[in-house]
């Protein structure tokens, strides 16, 4: 999973990092947009997942917490426009890791990602609905 999220989740920013390398005047500030709108993105996804999750036993902590952190990110965004040099990329570096390991707090639950689960279900349905025809 760590690859999809990471590699073809973040192609744009290899992509970014790849046209910088070939350029004759290198900048960090696109390499930080893209690192930037790509922990947006991942974040966006990951506050509906923690703020829609009714399993959750202290949702309005979590719910503050939440909306600090978005904060956090979206002051890191602005940081990271404001430099021209290895400093916004630093930024949108902090930023990026701090998304990160918020889609891992909202995903941590999610049977989808667990291979036990989805192997386990998989067997039990192959078994009730195909296993029993035969």
């Amino acid at each position: 999973m760590l690859f999809f999220l990471i590699i073809l989740g973040g192609l744009g920013i290899w992509i970014s990092i790849y046209q910088e390398i070939n350029k004759e005047q290198f900048s960090y500030l696109n390499i930080s947009l893209n690192i930037c709108t790509y922990y947006i993105a991942l974040l966006s996804t990951s506050y509906i997942d923690v703020n829609t999750n009714h399993t959750i036993e202290n949702r309005l902590s979590l719910k503050i917490y939440s909306f600090i952190i978005l904060g956090l990110l979206i002051f890191l965004f602005w940081l990271s426009f404001r430099f021209n040099s290895y400093i916004s990329l630093l930024f949108s570096s902090i930023g990026m890791i701090i998304s990160l390991f918020i889609w891992h707090i909202a995903n941590s639950d999610n049977e989808k990602f667990s291979d036990e689960t989805y192997n386990k279900k998989l067997r039990d349905e192959a078994k009730n609905k195909h296993g029993k025809n035969w």
